[in-house]
C-alpha cells in the first residue's frame, strides 16, 4: 500500500533541535527539544516515519543520519556535534554509520531525496526560486549560537517555509519521480533518489553483474596513464587537415582522473569554407556570430541531427569499458532495443480508443527512463568514482562524433552553392538553393551508409543567431526552437531571467508582433523576475537579502544589490527591487521600459534593427524527408 507523503527537514542549534514534517495538504507535525541535554520521544517519531514516505532535500547526506540519532534519543548537544561533523568536516553518510553506529538505509524508512533528482547543482533556495515558490528565505540566525524562545519560533517558521519549497520542487520533478518509480519496479533497484547518470550506472552495473554473476567493482586508479585515439576504418577527411594530428596525439589521464586534452583538441580552431569550427571535450561547435539566415522561394534551410548519436557510436563501433567487458554491450544494446520497443508500443496505444491510460503512462515512463539510462551513461564515463569509469571510451566516443560530423560537413560543403551555416555536437544546419536539395540528401544518405548513423531532418524558415548556443529557429511547421538567451531551457535547468523579453523577441521575428505589445500585455509576474545566486549573500539598501536573490526592475528604484563580503555591485541589478515574497499581482512600479529595451537588445544581438523595416519570413510547408538512392 502506498504511503502518504510527508516532506521532512531538521534544524539544529546548540540548544535547539527541530524535527519537522509537512503533509501534502499542508498540515504540520513537529517535535522539538529546547535544551542542550533535551531528548526526543523516539517511538512517536518512528511511528510517524513508518506511516509516511519521507521527501527531503539532501536527506541522505544530512537529515536521515541525524534522524537516526533522534530516534536513538541522543541529546541535542550530541546531534549538534554530529551535524557539525557533516557540515564542517564533510562526513559522508556511510562513514557516519561507522562513527555513530547507526544504520541509515533502513527498510522501515521509505525516503525520496530530491537533491540528486533535481538537474545540475544548487541549494533548495535556488530550486525554490526556479519553481517560483512564494517565499525564499535564508537562515535568519547563526547556526552556532544559542536561540532565544522568540528565535525558536522564527526558526520553526523558516523550517516550514523550506518544507513548502520542498513540496514545490517535488511537484516540479513529479514526472521524473514517477518515471523512476516505474524503472525501480522493472529493475528491482530503488532509483527514486538518483540523478540521471546515477540511475544509468545503477541499471547497467546491476544488469552486467547478473550476466557476469559477480559484483561490478570500480576500476583501478588510472591517474598518470595515457592512450591514443583509435580511428574507425570508415573515417576519412579529405580537405580538413586534422586527422593525422589526432591519431598521433597522446591523451593523458591526470592524477585526479580527468583527461588532459592534447593541443589537437584543446579549443582547436578549424577554418573551412568560410566557417570556423572548434573541437573539444563537449563536441564540435561552429563559431558564427550575429547571423540571420532565411529560406525563401529559391532557397531552403535544412537541419540534420544524428539520432542517438553517442549511443549509436558505442554500438556501431563495439565500444565498452575494459573492466566490464562485452557484457556492457549486451546490456547497453538491450536498453536501446527496449526503448525502441517501448516507443513503438506508446505509438500503438495512442491510436487506441479509448486509450488504455494506465498502460500508456507506464510505457511513456519506460521510454523516458530508458532514454536516461542510455544517454546518462556518458555522465559517468569520466568520473573516477564510478563503476562505469572509462576515460578512453569517453574520448573514443566524443572524438569519433566530432570527426564524423566533420566528414558530413565536408560532404555537404563539397556541393557548389551549399553552405553549412551551423554545427553543434550532433548535427548541422544547411542553407542551399532548392535545386541543390537532392544533392544534399544524396550526400547525407551516403554519409549514413558509410558511418551507420541515422539523421533526422527538420526544415526551417529562418534562423536568428547571436552565436551557436543562442538562437531562434523558425520551423516550417510553425514551431519554434529557441536556445540559450532566447529559450526557456528544460525545467529547472535555467534560472528565471526576465523570460518575457525572450518571448517578445520570438514574437517579433516569428509573428512581427510589437515588442512593446508583448511585454505590456503580460500579466504573469514570474516572466518578469530574474534569479541569481550570490556567493556570500547580497545586501540591498544595507539589508541582507540572502544568497539567492530574486528581483524585478522598478521604475521607482535607483538602488542596486551588492555582495555582502566586498560591497561589489551584483551585475545587472541597477534599478532592481528584491522579491523575497512573490506577490499575486504585478507591482505598480514595474519598469516596462526596461524590459522593452532589453528585449530590443536581444533582437539587436543577432543583427536586426528592431526599429527598422522588418523583412517578413515567407512561411513554407514542412517537407518530408525524401528517399534518395545512392549509386
Amino acid at each position: 500500500m502506498t504511503r502518504p507523503l510527508a516532506y521532512f527537514d531538521m534544524e539544529i542549534f546548540p540548544n535547539y533541535c527541530l524535527v519537522a514534517f509537512m503533509r501534502e495538504d499542508g498540515t504540520r507535525q513537529r517535535w522539538a527539544a529546547t535544551t542542550p541535554d533535551g531528548k526526543f520521544p523516539g517511538h512517536e517519531i518512528v511511528r510517524f516515519v513508518k506511516e509516511h514516505t519521507l521527501v527531503s532535500f539532501n536527506g541522505i547526506g544530512f537529515d536521515i543520519p541525524l534522524l537516526m540519532l533522534v530516534i536513538r534519543k541522543e541529546p541535542v548537544q550530541v546531534i549538534k556535534q554530529a551535524a557539525n561533523r557533516i557540515i564542517v568536516d564533510g562526513l559522508k553518510w556511510w562513514n557516519f554509520e561507522k562513527e555513530y553506529h547507526v544504520k541509515c538505509q533502513r527498510p522501515e524508512i521509505d525516503h525520496i531525496d530530491l537533491m540528486e533528482v533535481a538537474p545540475l547543482t544548487g541549494s533548495l533556495k535556488l530550486y525554490a526560486a526556479k519553481c517560483h515558490s512564494w517565499s525564499i528565505q535564508d537562515l535568519p540566525v547563526d547556526p552556532t549560537q544559542d536561540l532565544t524562545p522568540q528565535q525558536m519560533v522564527e526558526i520553526e517558521d523558516y523550517c516550514f517555509n523550506d518544507l513548502s519549497s520542498t513540496r514545490d520542487l517535488y511537484h516540479a520533478l513529479r514526472s521524473q519521480i514517477d518515471m523512476r518509480v516505474e524503472m525501480s519496479k522493472t529493475y528491482g533497484i530503488d532509483l527514486r533518489s538518483k540523478s540521471d547518470a546515477q540511475m544509468a550506472e545503477a541499471i547497467i552495473t546491476s544488469e552486467v553483474a547478473k550476466i557476469k554473476k559477480m559484483k561490478v567493482e570500480r576500476p583501478p586508479d588510472l591517474g598518470g596513464s595515457s592512450f591514443r585515439y583509435k580511428t574507425p576504418a570508415w573515417l576519412e577527411l579529405w580537405d580538413i587537415d586534422i586527422l593525422d594530428e589526432i591519431r598521433q596525439a597522446q591523451f593523458l589521464v591526470s592524477d585526479k582522473g580527468s583527461v588532459i586534452l592534447p593541443d589537437a583538441l584543446q579549443e582547436r580552431k578549424i577554418e573551412y569554407r568560410g566557417r570556423t569550427y572548434r573541437m573539444g571535450i563537449g563536441g564540435l561547435h561552429s563559431s558564427e556570430t550575429k547571423q540571420i539566415v532565411r529560406a525563401d522561394e529559391q532557397t531552403m534551410l535544412m537541419d540534420f541531427d544524428v539520432a542517438s548519436y553517442y549511443p549509436s557510436i558505442v554500438l556501431n563501433e563495439q565500444l565498452y569499458p575494459f573492466h566490464l567487458g562485452e557484457a556492457f554491450l549486451t546490456v547497453y544494446r538491450g536498453l536501446v532495443e527496449k526503448r525502441l520497443a517501448a516507443k513503438k508500443r506508446a505509438g500503438q496505444l495512442k491510436k487506441l480508443l479509448p486509450i488504455p491510460h494506465q498502460e500508456l503512462v507506464a510505457v511513456i515512463a519506460a521510454v523516458e527512463g530508458l532514454k536516461i539510462a542510455v544517454n546518462g551513461t556518458f555522465g559517468k564515463l569520466g568520473s573516477r568514482y564510478s563503476a562505469l569509469y572509462s576515460p578512453d571510451l569517453l574520448i573514443q566516443v566524443t572524438v569519433t562524433g566530432q570527426l564524423a560530423l566533420l566528414m558530413l560537413i565536408e560532404a555537404v560543403n563539397s556541393i557548389a552553392g551549399v553552405d553549412v551555416v551551423s554545427a553543434n555536437t550532433d548535427g548541422i544546419t544547411v542553407h542551399c538553393v532548392q535545386s541543390k536539395e537532392r544533392f544534399v540528401l544524396e550526400a547525407v544518405k551516403r554519409w549514413e551508409q558509410i558511418t551507420g548513423y541515422v539523421t533526422e531532418r527538420v526544415d526551417y524558415n529562418a534562423i536568428f543567431a547571436r552565436d551557436v548556443n543562442n538562437y531562434i529557429a523558425l520551423k516550417c511547421d510553425g514551431g519554434v526552437k529557441a536556445k540559450g538567451a532566447y529559450g526557456k531551457g528544460l525545467p529547472l535547468h535555467k534560472n528565471p531571467s526576465v523570460d518575457i523579453c525572450a518571448e517578445a523577441a520570438i514574437g517579433y521575428v516569428k509573428d512581427h508582433r510589437s515588442i512593446e505589445e508583448t511585454i505590456r500585455s503580460c500579466k504573469d509576474l514570474r516572466k518578469f523576475v530574474k534569479v541569481q545566486r550570490v556567493t556570500g549573500g547580497a545586501v540591498y539598501q544595507d539589508r541582507p537579502i540572502g544568497k539567492v536573490v530574486r528581483w524585478y526592475y522598478s521604475s521607482e528604484s535607483t538602488d542596486a544589490m551588492y555582495y555582502a563580503v566586498n560591497k561589489r555591485l551584483v551585475a545587472q541589478t541597477e534599478g532592481a527591487k528584491p522579491l523575497t515574497e512573490l506577490p499575486f499581482e504585478l507591482p505598480e512600479d514595474l519598469n516596462y521600459d526596461w524590459y522593452i529595451g532589453h528585449a530590443k537588445s536581444l533582437v539587436w544581438d543577432f543583427g536586426m534593427d528592431v526599429n527598422g523595416e522588418y523583412p517578413p519570413v515567407k512561411v513554407k510547408k514542412s517537407r518530408k524527408k525524401q528517399e534518395v538512392t545512392c549509386q
